[in-house]
């Protein structure tokens, strides 16, 4: 089966425009998270020009008679995959002002037109451009490496490693290779059909790659959305809970102790009152800053519900618990979470199960449960007195587990 160089540089177009039209639709109602894709476009409509570029000089077609359509190809191939870098920039969260880009684009372009001009074979220029786009295909994988969790920018890295394998191949080969720019329609048809072929299909899978990711990023962020507070930026009680249920696991797989703290903002309700629901949630954001500051990697703030905020302690015993909030109790009372009101104070219940070796699931669910209520109702206590801590049931002042301002 003879393949007709011209058909395949006709749908190599055609795809390209289609991948284009695709991108353009798919950015629709993604908001912020649609940046970078009209810089892809943008390489991706001038990528497949200069493949057209430089497959019309191979073909010898009558309009490339005398006319250096390499070097145009050459040119229009960098601008491409300069704009395909900074749109993937974009993404990892380093967008460029669309003047730098463009003067990064143009600015490489004809550099690379002067270090072309003075050449006049075609292998030497062909040898060029080939170490050039083995350069920007590095670059992209150095900027795809804070992306790589999603699966579009490993299409994209693998994409673009094997172009560098590719290329590599070909220049340690290229001794071998002589194009005087005579006989350059010379090429055999036997080798234009599968380089066509090879663009195209890098064509469609880079750029699906690139939708992908863009759609794989906007499900993360709605994710992270879902399960994080919008005011104080803590885990929200819907995310929580899995990593409850994780830490249980794990207590329940190794035998560690878990631990929660229950704070509740003490006389929040008169904040509200007295200074307005926008002091009101300064203090809530400022009691989470204060909080999250003095944490370490392995726990977790939540808010659990309006002013009260849950505490996940791992590898913490209820004693460690203990001293934990009620130095954080302390660090609260000491500083000014807000400087248009006075110090705020907060109570907090603790609550702990040291031990779950020997527990079914069934038990361990109850366990958790219980753990949560039982902070709760320490907590109430703590609301009592107010500014204090409670590990323990009963009465206040005979606990043990009673720590309170002095």
């Amino acid at each position: 089966m003879t393949l007709d160089p011209a058909s395949l540089l006709l749908t190599n177009a055609i795809t390209s425009l289609a991948l284009a039209a695709v991108l353009l639709l798919s950015r629709i109602g993604m908001g912020n998270d649609a940046r970078g894709i009209g810089t892809w476009v943008f390489g991706d409509i001038v990528l497949a020009m200069g493949r057209c570029a430089a497959v019309a000089t191979l073909l010898g077609l009558p309009f490339t008679v005398g006319r250096d359509f390499t070097s145009v190809a050459g040119c229009l191939g960098v601008i491409g995959l300069v704009a395909h870098v900074q749109a993937l920039r974009s993404v990892a969260g380093h967008p460029a002002r669309p003047i730098l880009v463009v003067a990064q684009a143009l600015g490489s372009a004809l550099l690379l037109y002067l270090l072309a001009l003075p050449l006049e074979s075609l292998s030497h220029k062909m040898f060029l451009f080939s170490v050039m786009a083995m350069g920007y295909s590095a670059v992209t994988l150095w900027v795809l490496r804070p992306l790589l969790r999603f699966w579009g920018a490993r299409l994209i890295a693998l994409m673009m490693l094997i172009s560098l394998v590719m290329r590599l191949g070909l220049l340690l080969t290229w001794n071998d290779v002589d194009i005087p720019p005579s006989s350059s329609q010379n090429l055999s048809d036997g080798l234009r059909a599968p380089v066509l072929v090879f663009q195209l299909a890098m064509a469609m899978l880079v750029t699906g790659g690139f939708v992908l990711l863009m759609h794989e990023r906007l499900r993360a962020r709605i994710e992270r959305l879902v399960v994080t507070d919008a005011l104080t930026g803590t885990v929200n009680r819907h995310g929580i809970m899995p990593l409850l249920q994780d830490a249980w696991a794990q207590a329940l797989r190794h035998g560690r102790p878990v631990s929660v703290v229950m704070f509740d903002l003490d006389h929040f309700k008169r904040i509200n009152d007295l200074y307005g629901h926008a002091i009101g949630d300064e203090v809530l954001t400022g009691f989470a800053a204060c909080i999250s500051s003095q944490l370490q990697d392995n726990d977790t703030l939540s808010r659990w519900g309006d002013e009260e905020f849950l505490l996940l302690l791992n590898d913490t015993e209820i004693a460690k618990a203990h001293a934990i909030a009620d130095r954080l109790r302390q660090l609260v009372a000491g500083v000014s979470l807000d400087e248009r009101i006075p110090s705020v104070t907060v109570s907090a219940g603790v609550a702990s199960i040291e031990s779950l070796q020997g527990m079914d699931d069934t038990q361990a669910t109850d366990s958790l449960m219980d753990m949560l209520d039982a902070a709760d109702r320490r907590l109430y206590l703590a609301k009592r007195q107010r500014n204090c801590v409670v590990s323990v049931d009963g009465d206040l002042e005979a606990l043990p587990g009673f720590s309170a301002s002095q």
